[in-house]
């Protein structure tokens, strides 16, 4: 995707309801929204946390908690845990309840039921479908992988001595002028900021450790992220197209929520 393109698309989404207005995969147009509300409530969230109280006099007022999140502009997962752990809730509590509003009852299992069933970053489906999206790359690189006769080791499998890329191969791929020895799925966009977290978080560390990788970002990705690093090729999920009904639960996933 070109940065005008996505520059469009990054200010215009502000909700689920907005995907409809473009013209691109509902996965993509997905990842790059819930990238914003991630990057949004991080830089919110030390602020509402702050003023707990005052969230908290506000429900106790009778102010529903979505209304609540909205006017505080957070995540109504993150804004309902402020007003709960607010009322004495233990973390492990609020966990609990947001993944079962059922069984708190009354007006607080009604609310919270309508918290989860309208976030669609944090609450316990909307990180499902992510799970799931991440899952469906990996199974299609392992796949990949098998078919060009490469033995690989998956993340976790290892000797434990560190943590390891999602697919850490057992002999070099040679690929595009590059010895790839590793490669990583992610299920998101590769924008400038995604990239460089991921870089200092992982990436450098991985070609450091064991030399060049590669990095399939499903979701696409923009052409600037390309000199970041030049130890690592980045792909996406065009590099695919033999996977390709593999690929729709990737692009086009049914966003529902219970």
């Amino acid at each position: 995707m070109e940065e005008g393109e996505y520059l469009r698309i990054y200010r215009s989404l502000n909700s689920l309801e907005d995907l409809a207005e473009f013209d691109h995969p509902r996965g993509v147009l997905l990842a790059i929204l819930t990238q914003k509300a991630v990057r949004r409530a991080k830089a919110q969230y030390r602020r509402v946390e702050a003023d707990a109280d005052s969230l908290r006099e506000l429900w106790s007022g009778g102010t529903r908690m979505l209304a609540i999140a909205r006017a505080v502009g957070l995540p109504p997962v993150l804004a309902a845990s402020i007003i709960l752990r607010g009322e004495g809730l233990s973390r492990r509590r609020v966990r609990t309840l947001l993944r079962d509003p059922k069984r708190a009852r009354g007006r607080l299992g009604e609310e919270l039921s309508e918290v989860v069933r309208e976030d669609f970053v944090y609450s316990p489906w909307a990180h499902g479908l992510q799970v799931e999206r991440g899952r469906a790359g990996e199974r299609i690189i392992a796949r990949w992988l098998s078919g060009l006769g490469l033995r690989f080791i998956p993340e976790g499998a290892g000797d434990g001595g560190g943590k390891t890329p999602d697919f850490l191969l057992e002999d070099p791929l040679p690929l595009e002028g590059l010895e790839v020895r590793w490669v990583e799925s992610k299920a998101s966009f590769g924008d400038r900021v995604e990239h460089k977290r991921y870089i200092e978080k992982q990436f450098a560390g991985y070609a450091g450790a064991f030399g060049p990788g590669m990095v399939v970002y499903w979701q696409g990705f923009l052409p600037t992220i390309l000199p970041m690093m030049d130890q690592i090729l980045v792909k996406d999920h065009t590099f695919f197209p033999e996977f390709r009904a593999d690929l729709e639960p990737i692009l086009n996933p049914v966003i529902r929520a219970p």
